[in-house]
């Protein structure tokens, strides 16, 4: 019997209060050391800071004004970063490949299951 071991376990561990950061984009680089770091966003339209709202002749509030915009702004609030070393992007890369061929499975097989029968 040789010494080696056959099988290694990773055991995960995952803190109190993790929650999962949603995010629709993206964005990085390769850093000075060869590294490469990314930032993940959430995108969306700027809250408005006020709202101006006439008064009504009985002194009813009414619609707020809106603000004419040449044009438009969109914000990217940086949720989220982290930063890998090549090896790491690597694998990264192969894991989220095999996600992505999960993920057209699932859609392939929804679309056919509400398509219905075809006869």
């Amino acid at each position: 019997m040789s010494d080696k071991p056959e099988k290694v376990r990773f055991s995960y561990i995952v803190p109190d209060g993790f929650a999962p950061i949603y995010a629709n984009g993206a964005y990085g680089g390769v850093t000075p050391r060869g590294e490469l770091v990314i930032g993940f966003f959430q995108e969306r339209y700027p809250q408005p800071k006020t709202d101006l709202h006439p008064l009504t002749p009985e002194g009813q509030l009414g619609q707020a004004e809106q603000k004419a915009q040449s044009i438009v702004e969109v914000e990217r609030h940086v949720v989220a970063g982290v930063i890998l070393n090549e090896q790491a992007v690597r694998e990264l890369q192969v894991w989220l490949t095999q996600r992505l061929d999960e993920m057209r499975i699932q859609r392939e097989m929804q679309m056919k299951a509400s398509s219905g029968p075809t006869h």
